[in-house]
């Protein structure tokens, strides 16, 4: 074997890690001397090599020496995918069936719970009858009822009991002890025991089952297992050859087919079950080390094995989580990852499926930082200097007491140390410490919207004089207030929540969280002149919050959709067992990312204007106050004319009020000037509005300091909510698979909303904006509503364009202008001068009905009488080519970087023809594959696949995506279509050099 060189991580210097010869491994390395705009602080190597054609291995993780003290090593190329459920013909010894069953009918789901799962309960009585697997015990009757039985002995102190399906849902109990609950009819799911398991028996598990209409019991077997036997999948020697390769992120669900049957709420796509596998090798330098995985999310509920042994359950696609492998792995032979991610779409939003964001393994020695275990902070900053206080959470894995030294460096965008701190512990075997330093950073280059300058604590961690772990964790100096006469405070000075919502997918790739697609949305936002995002209603990717970070976007970090009480019965089910482990995942991993400046405890909940609703705010906020005070709370309140509007104690709970729609809540409790006049200390800021009341509420916002903002709903189009904008009719049916209320569509086109939204952010506190203009265009259909709207949440169907048939067609042009006044020309001809409109929620917008003839359509706007401004569209000619505009230029060569092209049937000039209807096949060649390809009619074209090879263009052009594999070297995409001249562009792909960035 060819050993590379290795050197010391020292200030100023690169860690080289020695590598291994396998093929195409993923390994992140900690970089001090980096450029503040580059696209990574850690940038990402791809490193070719061979591969051990011996040990049978797949060619993706590279290996590195005891020497190296910490390793990021990508797990996101290869894997073998399998859709739905799989057959298990290899089961795993020593299952038993439960067969033997009692159940009693019961009024109500909480009658007797403790008594009617209590061990000692005698089942004689006529209440209690014998049950049968699959026998409907409720007779088309909508209740409850309660299942017993004596568990089978079974080996090992971590059994599991499954359930092949229950009709409908499923509270489990096991010797009096409540263990898990369960919603959704006929969905296989595991319960573990040990929590409640007595080795030597007896063992008594109740079942309270939940039936809502029709038939209704347990429809399917029930069996234990040990939990550490592993069966089909997720066996090491279960056969997957006929399985499909796929690399991650990956989202099977936007793979379609769109179903008539499914759920509007989710786009009339599929869930179901998915099956993933991974193999690799885990070199023998591994020895002494701990290795940890780390899912930064699978959608929805997932449970992973590795070589056989089960190593646990996740229940929320948008926290993540991290195992540790080092028990179980075979150093210096094969190992196989299996991962089950069960989706049943109970969202009022698409959420994706499968493993949508990057996974990625962690190496360490046996003393090291805990996952998510530094915490950073700014506690005192001024342009002179800036206190960092961090501390550090080490672990000790190791079977002896460990003397541990810590050392923090400051070091700022050019690989400079600023700063460093020092401290020792001793730390006993298997035990935890909190590390406490604090130093100062003179002159420090703060973090801002306009100036995000970045900063990384590179911390070591070293035993007996040798570095066991080292860590680079990005971090922003800035101060941070909230104050009730002021408003919001960043670095001392006002800002304003220029703000949208955003939901988790990423258009046509579905939920598929690559890292450029998630900086790409958020470039769109700043484009438009935003400032600020909501994530609503799940934490994002770390992808994105690392976007944020670098562009300067503030976010307000969601945790919840729902709490104890349902709207789709999704996280409802598993709240009060998991929320406090969500909420810690949540704000451990994202607590260090500059842009966050305020947690959510969640949105609209049903219960937020009752006492629970009341308690459960409390209870959320004082936990999020104990891991990071730092931040301010805040929740998204549903206005009122659904659910009871927050009272007074709830609000009192929180530090920053949510009020979504806020002129519904007017005389509901809410309503800004009210609130403020009767609680003069409340801060608020619009968590969500709608798209027509942007003028108005953004006038509120300007003219009152309590006021922090105001977020849009929603930045950008999303799948699922179908028609909710309605801004082309009612697509709320079948084959509608839009929200259709964003001001950029899920291709990341422009709408008509946008340019208008960037004209409002320029209103100064007196109201005025500045001297712009802006002109959209829309045809003046027969029989349809006519104004500026279909729905509060949507905006008229208009795009910045003048080719429209040559018929007489009489066309609505409105132009948004903050000028005096603006007149409108057609070939030179004028068409008269509008002033501002006088109508309060369009404010700042003229509107021509225009009689269309091809040419050059022209807006001017004039300030005190003298021109400042004008837009002009041109007619294109008819349809001569295929036309590719590529994002980027340079991929990474990692198989996990993508790059945008727009594309367009154009004129033989080049311009763009937004009335072609066109069908274009598109061929990808060299190091890359194709993605995505669509385009952003609300109406899914259901004779085209989204990662097929063709699409019809609307309004004449569409998206494709394209991925990088694994390997280096030239990308040609062509674009062809019958009768026009073809496209094509050409990409790069680079094995990226350390410090680096495309």
């Amino acid at each position: 074997m060819k050993n590379y060189m290795n050197r010391c991580l020292t200030s100023g210097t690169l860690a080289i890690l020695w590598l291994a010869p396998l093929q195409a491994a993923e390994i992140h390395v900690a970089v001090t001397g980096n450029d503040a705009n580059r696209k990574e602080l850690e940038p990402r190597l791809a490193v070719s090599r061979p591969v051990s054609q011996t040990m049978g291995i797949e060619p993706n993780v590279g290996a590195v020496t005891a020497d190296a003290a910490r390793q990021r090593i990508r797990l996101n190329l290869d894997w073998r995918f399998h859709r739905g459920e799989v057959p298990v013909t290899n089961t795993a010894t020593g299952k038993s069936a439960v067969t033997q069953w009692r159940y009693m009918a019961v009024d109500a789901s909480a009658v007797d719970a403790a008594q009617r799962s209590a061990p000692e309960l005698d089942m004689s009585g006529d209440a209690w009858k014998d049950a049968k697997i699959g026998e409907d015990v409720f007779k088309n009757r909508s209740g409850f009822c309660w299942f017993r039985a004596i568990l089978p002995k079974v080996a090992g102190d971590e059994p599991v009991v499954h359930f092949a399906g229950v009709d409908d849902n499923a509270t489990v109990y096991l010797n009096g002890k409540k263990l898990d609950s369960h919603q959704g009819y006929g969905q296989p799911f595991d319960v573990e025991l040990k929590a409640a398991w007595k080795p030597n028996g007896p063992n008594v598990l109740g079942v309270l089952v939940e039936n809502t209409q029709g038939m209704g019991g347990i429809i399917g077997t029930v069996e234990v297992a040990p939990g550490n036997e592993a069966a089909g999948p997720a066996r090491p020697d279960f056969d997957d050859s006929s399985w499909r390769k796929v690399d991650l992120p990956h989202d099977w669900s936007i793979e379609g087919p769109f179903i008539e049957k499914g759920s509007r709420d989710t786009a009339f796509l599929p869930g179901g079950a998915g099956w993933y596998r991974k193999t690799f090798a885990a070199p023998q330098e591994w020895s002494g080390k701990v290795v940890t995985i780390l899912f930064d999310g699978v959608q929805e509920r997932s449970e992973v094995w590795i070589n056989g042994r089960r190593l646990g359950f996740h229940h929320y696609g948008y926290t993540a989580f991290a195992y540790d492998l080092t028990p179980c792995l075979h150093l210096g032979g094969r190992n196989v990852l299996a991962v089950k991610a069960v989706n049943e779409l109970k969202s009022r939003w698409y959420p994706g499926s499968g493993i949508n964001r990057e996974v990625e393994l962690i190496v360490t020695g046996k003393a090291h930082v805990d996952t998510w275990g530094t915490y950073v902070t700014t506690p005192q900053v001024s342009a002179e200097s800036a206190t960092v206080a961090v501390k550090t959470t080490v672990k000790n894995e190791d079977a002896a007491e460990k003397h541990v030294m810590l050392l923090s460096r400051i070091v700022n965008a050019q690989g400079k140390t600023v700063s460093q701190a020092e401290s020792t512990q001793k730390i006993p075997a298997g035990k935890v410490v909190e590390f406490s330093q604090q130093t100062t950073v003179d002159k420090p280059r703060l973090w801002s919207c306009e100036t995000p300058n970045l900063y990384q604590v590179l911390t070591t961690v070293s035993c007996d004089g040798r570095a066991t772990d080292e860590q680079a964790t990005s971090f922003g100096i800035r101060s941070l207030k909230f104050e009730p006469n002021k408003g919001l405070l960043l670095n001392g000075q006002s800002v304003k929540l220029k703000g949208v919502n955003l939901h988790g997918d990423n258009g046509i790739l579905g939920a598929e969280g690559f890292a450029w697609a998630e900086e790409r949305r958020l470039r769109l936002m700043k484009e438009m002149g935003g400032n600020a995002i909501r994530c609503s209603h799940n934490p994002p990717s770390t992808a994105f919050l690392d976007a944020c970070d670098r562009l300067g976007m503030l976010v307000v970090d969601e945790a919840f959709d729902e709490w104890k009480h349902g709207k789709r019965g999704g996280y409802s089910s598993v709240f009060d067992k998991y929320w406090q482990d969500d909420m810690t995942r949540m704000i451990r991993r994202d607590r260090n990312h500059p842009s966050v400046i305020m947690w959510s405890m969640g949105n609209e909940c049903p219960n937020q204007g009752f006492p629970d609703g009341e308690e459960t705010v409390k209870m959320l906020a004082e936990f999020t106050r104990k891991l990071d005070p730092t931040r301010a709370t805040t929740y998204g309140a549903q206005p009122g004319n659904m659910f009871r509007f927050p009272t007074a104690e709830f609000w009192a709970a929180l530090d920053v009020c949510g009020y979504n729609y806020e002129h519904m809540t007017r005389g509901n409790g809410g309503g800004y000037v009210e609130s403020h006049e009767k609680f003069p200390n409340r801060l608020m800021f619009g968590s969500e509005s709608q798209m027509i009341m942007l003028h108005p509420y953004w006038r509120m916002v300007m003219a009152n300091d309590y006021v922090l903002g105001d977020c849009v709903w929603t930045g950008m189009d999303y799948l699922g909510e179908v028609g909710t904008g309605e801004s082309l009719g009612a697509h709320k049916d079948f084959p509608g698979y839009l929200a259709n209320s964003g001001s950029y569509d899920i291709c990341g086109f422009p709408k008509a909303h946008s340019y208008y939204r960037k004209l409002v952010w320029t209103m100064g506190r007196d109201g005025t904006v500045a001297p712009t203009v802006a002109m959209v265009v829309r045809r003046k259909h027969s029989g349809t509503k006519v104004g500026w709207y279909q729905s509060d949440w949507g905006w008229m169907p208009a795009i910045n364009s003048w080719t429209w048939p040559e018929e007489p067609n009489k066309m609505w042009v409105d132009v948004y202008s903050g000028c005096d006044e603006v007149e409108l020309f057609l070939n030179g001809k004028s068409l008269g001068k509008k002033k501002f409109s006088k109508d309060e929620h369009c404010k700042q917008i003229n509107t021509w009905e225009v009689q269309y003839e091809p040419g050059e359509l022209k807006a001017v706007g004039y300030k005190d009488g003298k021109q400042v401004a004008d837009h002009a569209l041109k007619s294109a000619a008819k349809p001569a080519k295929v036309k590719l505009t590529a994002d980027r230029t340079q991929l990474r060569a990692d198989g996990c970087d993508v790059a945008f092209v727009t594309v367009e049937v154009a004129d033989a000039n080049g311009n763009w023809n937004s009335m072609a209807d066109n069908k274009v096949s598109f061929k990808v060649s060299g190091a890359a594959t194709i993605a995505a390809v669509g385009n952003s009619n609300p109406v899914a074209d259901l004779q085209h696949d989204y990662h097929g090879t063709t699409a019809t263009v609307y309004d004449g052009r569409c998206l494709l995506v394209v991925r990088s594999t694994g390997k280096p070297g030239p990308i040609t995409i062509t674009a062809t279509c019958d009768g026009l001249e073809q496209g094509t562009a050409t990409i790069n792909s680079e094995l990226m050099k350390p410090g680096t960035a495309p």
